[in-house]
């Protein structure tokens, strides 16, 4: 956002939309698809520490002989595990849906432009340009692209804000060692 002097003060004005943007209105089941890419990227992590937690039970009982209780205990503890991991998924899911549709509302406007420096984008939140250097990785999943800055941090915009090749000259200004 830019602005300039009024009689009351400093007043917001919207970046001018830059040659080349695209522009997409939000459909409604767009938070639900941006959500179901960011928790499967997201949570994998989590799942595999689950499954190695469940190995290495299953792997401290070998050789050990198993009584009914035991054998009891041993599957009522992968079934905690596996229900958490359900339940950690399902709450992930709806509160990154929730998140995506406070900033891309169904019926809101997405707009994004490659810039020499840099990727401005705006939605219902505001409009601005962030570095190429900024973005450590691009991926496009499901008409999904995501932008990670770093471990936690993904700004996530639907596929159909960039042109064709979009993904690719994306990603080659990301990778490029000082941008495009």
């Amino acid at each position: 956002m830019t602005s300039t002097d009024g009689p009351d003060g400093p007043a917001p004005q919207e970046d001018a939309t830059p040659s080349g943007a695209r522009t997409w209105t939000v459909d409604d089941g767009y938070a639900g698809r941006a959500a179901a890419v960011v928790v499967r990227l997201q949570l994998w992590r989590f799942v595999v520490l689950a499954l190695l937690a469940l190995a290495v039970v299953a792997l401290l009982q070998v050789g050990r002989p198993v009584d009914r209780h035991d054998a009891v205990g041993l599957v009522a503890g992968a079934v905690t595990v596996l229900v958490a991991v359900v339940l950690v998924a399902l709450h992930a899911r709806r509160r990154a849906r929730q998140q995506i549709a406070r900033i891309s509302p169904a019926g809101s406007t997405v707009a994004a432009a490659l810039g020499p420096d840099g990727l401005w984008l705006r939605t219902s939140l505001g409009s601005g340009t962030t570095r190429y250097a900024a973005f450590r990785r691009v991926d496009e999943r499901d008409g999904v692209v995501l932008l990670r800055q770093h471990a936690r941090a993904l700004v996530l915009l639907p596929v159909q804000v960039l042109p064709p090749d979009g993904v690719t000259e994306l990603r080659r200004r990301v990778e490029a060692p000082s941008g495009p």
